[in-house]
């Protein structure tokens, strides 16, 4: 018997376009900005229409092949409160599932920016990434507030996670092998 395999793809959904335009007549530094996009996502907004538009996505931009590598996609958890959730992907087809998912430009009619936080073999692992993410936001954020003179600091650690790069770097590397 055969066993399947699989990544889950820890993601957040991120809304530029509320009330964050210019920058400098909305808030007064970048930390206030880099909270305002980190806001609920509409409670209409459900897991399966998160799939819908994945699978809509993957066929729209790599087409038969792309519809094809959807057949092992499946939601694990979504939470609208906080706009991040897990898909559960098949091992050999994740990367069309991450491209396909930037793609995603709109929900219910309002801009969003998908952005993947983490690819791991085990949910548990994304779980602990998404607690560890929040608590290093919030951290992040907190620090901000009491320093409002060092903006690109806050800019650097909330949309740019070394932790991941070198993540999904080195589990690039372990599927060559394989």
């Amino acid at each position: 018997m055969v066993r399947l395999k699989t990544r889950y793809i820890l993601f957040e959904i991120i809304y530029p376009e509320r009330k964050t335009y210019p920058i400098e007549d909305n808030f007064k530094t970048f930390a206030d900005s880099a909270l305002s996009i980190h806001q609920p996502t509409d409670s209409k907004v459900t897991g399966r229409q998160i799939v819908y538009l994945i699978r809509l996505s993957l066929h729209k931009n790599f087409g038969d092949y792309g519809s094809s590598t959807a057949v092992g996609i499946s939601m694990r958890y979504f939470s609208p409160r906080t706009g991040t959730g897990i898909l559960r992907v098949t091992r050999n087809n994740w990367k069309y599932i991450v491209a396909a998912t930037t793609f995603i430009n709109s929900i219910n009619g309002e801009h969003c920016i998908f952005r993947t936080i983490n690819v791991s073999g085990s949910i548990k692992k994304c779980e602990d990434r998404s607690m560890q993410y929040s608590k290093e936001l919030i951290g992040i954020l907190s620090k901000s507030k009491k320093k409002t003179d060092d903006d690109d600091f806050v800019l650097e650690h909330v949309f740019f996670d070394k932790n991941r790069a070198d993540h999904l770097a080195s589990d690039e590397s372990k599927e060559v092998r394989e």
